[in-house]
């Protein structure tokens, strides 16, 4: 009895915080576009301990930062080296004179060495959604933890 007592929290524990990261994932997209192969943004529960010292954390999996934080403004340089000479020809095209060079990349129509990044504002899904889970998790876990105790003591 004292055996499925203590397993008890570490159930509740992992249900509610599947729970949270099914509302973080509800408020949030699933890839994000124009990044490698449209890269995936996922949500996973950890949990950590035994008995009644079982903890869950949630965590993001993915490119998070792209959209969860502002960007400041940056130059984006172009390609160089042999990367560049592959990805663009300019070297089969223009000679030696191009290896070692930054090479031009084309932004809006218009090529060039450098292109100015004006930044983004971040749009922060990860926390809105951990917002909204927060007040729901202990009615969770309670409802978890009864149903658990009912079908103990039946």
């Amino acid at each position: 009895m004292a055996v499925a007592a203590g397993a008890t929290p570490g159930r509740a524990t992992k249900i509610a915080g599947e729970s949270a990261a099914a509302i973080i994932r509800s408020v949030s997209p699933s890839r994000l576009r124009n990044v490698g192969k449209g890269a995936r943004l996922g949500v996973r529960v950890v949990t950590l301990g035994t008995g009644m010292r079982t903890i869950g954390i949630v965590k993001a999996s993915g490119p998070w930062q792209i959209i969860e934080y502002d960007t400041r403004p940056h130059p984006i340089p172009g390609l160089s080296g042999a990367k560049a000479s592959r990805k663009t020809g300019l070297t089969k095209t223009f000679g030696p004179a191009y290896r070692g060079l930054r090479k031009p990349i084309a932004f809006d129509g218009i090529v060039r060495r450098t292109v100015w990044h004006p930044g983004t504002k971040g749009q922060y899904p990860f926390h809105k959604g951990a917002a909204l889970a927060r007040p729901l998790i202990p009615k969770v876990y309670s409802a978890a933890i009864k149903s658990e105790l009912i079908a103990i003591f039946r």
